[in-house]
């Protein structure tokens, strides 16, 4: 991101923190709420456990149960299944997270890596099934639709993208170092805890910046402005809007609109498996250290994603719903 559009951006929160302090405080402290109460009780205690697995070892135990499957489906390393399913199974941003751990053990090459990227980042289960299905859009179904096209997305984005880069490789995806850690036993418990507990706090100060942010752009109308303009629905293309920023706005805000069911889980399906830029930044600080993987890169990954999804998650409503 260019400097300048940094300080623009910089410029205009301090501006509309100053002007509308009381909704920019309204919005963090929400953000706040959102994150002690619920990520950090449901996330951190995955992130610490994923971090044991792999420091001790047990990454490439759970590769043995799938490996063939994944490697004949994405051509990686059995590893790698330890990172995507984790993704599948925890959420955002825990897909990154594995493949960041397995990466810095040197179980799994930087190729690797951006292969996991493109299919193990996605809502958690938990989340779709309960928190968007049953509180959102007060439908069980609309909950397994979207979470059955998030996972056929996710694969087909997977295969497409190791087609791509498998083939323009130069090499065969091998370990960097197999079953080497240089951690001790008795220090792998306090390291997981003590760099799950920093990523646990970098996570929630995404979150409430753009819980802020996405608020003052809401309050300025910055998003009626846009929808204005738009091609289709303003309340469809603004609730679409603050969901490309962070996702679980976006999803309450589809829930509220007077438009059919099949509709509004297509829609909610499309934000979720895009995650919004704030998830995505939350990944990024995952994966920014692993070579010839950029944030662009994932970005594409998540928007193919997103497309497929939301495709899939339509076709199913009219048979389902």
């Amino acid at each position: 991101m260019k400097q300048k559009t940094i300080f623009l951006i910089s410029l205009f929160i301090i501006i509309s923190l100053m002007l509308m302090p009381s909704e920019a405080l309204k919005s963090a402290l929400d953000a706040l709420n959102i994150w002690l109460f619920s990520l950090c009780p449901s996330i951190f205690p995955f992130m610490v456990s994923s971090k044991m697995l792999v420091l001790s070892g047990g990454a490439s135990l759970i590769g043995k149960v799938f490996q063939h499957p994944i490697k004949k489906v994405f051509s990686v390393s059995k590893e790698s299944s330890f990172a995507m399913f984790t993704g599948l199974m925890c959420g955002y941003p825990m897909g990154a997270k594995s493949a960041f751990d397995l990466y810095q053990n040197r179980l799994i090459t930087p190729l690797e890596a951006k292969i996991i990227l493109s299919c193990s980042l996605n809502a958690s289960p938990s989340f779709i099934l309960s928190a968007v299905a049953l509180n959102m859009l007060n439908n069980k179904i609309s909950g397994y639709i979207i979470l059955f096209s998030s996972l056929i997305s996710n694969i087909i984005t997977g295969i497409i993208v190791s087609g791509i880069y498998i083939k323009s490789s130069t090499y065969m995806p091998i370990f960097a170092c197999e079953n080497k850690f240089d951690t001790p036993s008795s220090q792998i418990i306090s390291k997981s805890i003590s760099d799950s507990l920093t990523a646990i706090l970098q996570l929630g100060g995404y979150i409430i910046f753009f819980a802020a942010f996405t608020s003052m752009l809401s309050k300025t109308g910055f998003f009626a402005l846009l929808a204005a303009f738009a091609p289709f629905p303003e309340d469809i293309f603004s609730a679409i809007l603050k969901g490309f920023f962070e996702m679980t706005t976006g999803v309450k805000e589809i829930s509220v609109l007077n438009y059919p069911l099949e509709l509004k889980t297509s829609l909610s399906a499309f934000i979720l498996s895009f995650g919004g830029i704030c998830v995505h930044f939350q990944c990024y600080e995952f994966y920014k250290s692993i070579p010839d993987i950029s944030f662009y890169n994932v970005f594409v990954f998540k928007t193919i994603n997103a497309i497929l999804s939301g495709f899939i998650s339509y076709f199913l409503c009219m048979f389902l719903l």
